[in-house]
């Protein structure tokens, strides 16, 4: 009969000692995540973790059905084994030491990466101009850009967009950079949810009534400050409502916080709006909740809803605003990403009319990009106002023509 081997004997147990220090003091954090788990398992029949195994090993369709559970399930592993970085679909999600989940920029700008921007933003400006309206751009901070990170951990987020900004000094386009407004916080990544990169609802009000702001400074806009004042609203909060597009990632329990809280602001005074989708023969009247509210969004379902949607309804080539409650007030024109979800049904309680478009190069969209030339010849608004997160160019969001 063999020995057995001394020092696999010995680092058997440092091993099991360490693991267990660990799991000692990592248990405290984790009462949240395995509650949430339990839940998460009992959603499913007795028979699926068991069910689930076998089908990832014949790779059936029974490998979708559980994916949810599957997600949760790896994302408490990795947690437990203190993994703070996972590659998913080419890009890396990073979580931070205060639970936020962060995607990286690992290419880094250089001088003149943003030179043919510039041009297209001036062209939008001058045609805007030519057709009476005023232009800004309004520049957001992508969520890394205040991210603090290990240090094997290279991100170019805010290099690129502080280049990006002072891009846009040198070339005399007029512009605000929200960074301005996050830097008021005592920690700007609250501005943003845990697991998603978008901002929060409260932030989005905040942001249309620094737009207001800028507008008035600048063009003399005319506006009601107290319809960005939160006493006016009432403000629902779903504890545990959100998983956002990092967190659907990387699983639920990757961060301590698990999924986000999630808010809905609802004004206290009275709005007669109508919401109109012209690409998908769609109109909608009534008061902010009924038209540019998207309840079916708000139900609590991590994997295969998109809470952060309840506002406006999510992305669209065209959609128009128009505000019974003013009909003297001006016509905006905003040309945005997914970051003015939460804005523009804010920022129509200030118009007449907001046109907002969506310019990307995403197949998902209803519709023929918007040629914002002609556009503007159409409907002669008063403003022309571009809002856009980060420095990626890469999606055709300077293709206006």
């Amino acid at each position: 009969m063999k020995k057995f081997n001394k020092n696999l004997i010995v680092f058997v147990v440092v091993s099991l000692m360490v693991t267990l220090g660990y799991c000692f003091s990592f248990v405290k954090g984790m009462g949240k995540s395995v509650l949430g788990l339990v839940e998460s398992i009992k959603m499913h029949d007795e028979n699926a973790i068991s069910d689930f195994t076998d089908s990832i090993e014949n790779y059936s369709s029974e490998r979708l059905r559980y994916h949810d559970l599957l997600m949760d399930i790896n994302s408490f592993k990795e947690r437990i084994l203190g993994t703070r970085a996972i590659t998913k679909d080419g890009t890396q999600y990073f979580r931070t030491d205060d639970n936020y989940l962060v995607s990286i920029s690992s290419n880094k700008a250089e001088e003149g990466r943003y030179d043919e921007a510039y041009t297209s933003f001036h062209k939008l400006k001058d045609i805007a101009e030519a057709n009476g309206a005023n232009f800004m751009y309004f520049a957001v901070p992508g969520k890394n850009y205040y991210a603090t990170y290990e240090a094997n951990i290279i991100d170019y987020g805010k290099h690129d967009y502080d280049l990006f900004v002072k891009g846009m000094y040198e070339n005399e386009v007029p512009y605000y950079d929200f960074s301005n407004l996050l830097n008021g916080y005592t920690n700007p990544m609250e501005a943003y949810f845990f697991t998603d990169h978008h901002w929060k609802p409260t932030v989005g009000l905040q942001a249309a009534n620094v737009m207001c702001q800028k507008l008035q400074e600048m063009y003399g806009f005319a506006y009601d400050k107290e319809l960005f004042n939160i006493n006016n609203y009432n403000v629902t909060k779903y504890k545990d409502q959100f998983l956002g597009s990092y967190g659907k990632k990387v699983g639920t329990y990757f961060t301590e916080e698990g999924a986000d809280d999630f808010e809905l602001i609802t004004p206290k005074f009275e709005t007669d709006l109508i919401e109109e989708q012209p690409f998908k023969n769609s109109i909608r009247t009534g008061s902010f909740e009924e038209t540019v509210l998207y309840m079916d969004n708000l139900e609590k379902d991590y994997y295969g809803k998109n809470s952060y949607v309840t506002y406006s309804g999510g992305d669209y080539r065209l959609q128009i605003i128009k505000n019974n409650k003013n009909l003297e007030g001006k016509k905006i024109l905003l040309i945005r990403d997914s970051f003015g979800c939460v804005v523009s049904p804010f920022l129509s309680l200030q118009t007449s009319e907001l046109h907002v478009c969506d310019v990307r190069n995403f197949e998902s969209f209803v519709g023929e990009k918007v040629n914002m030339e002609e556009y503007i010849q159409q409907i002669q608004p008063d403003y022309v106002l571009v809002l856009y997160t980060g420095t990626d160019l890469s999606s055709g969001r300077n293709d206006f023509f």
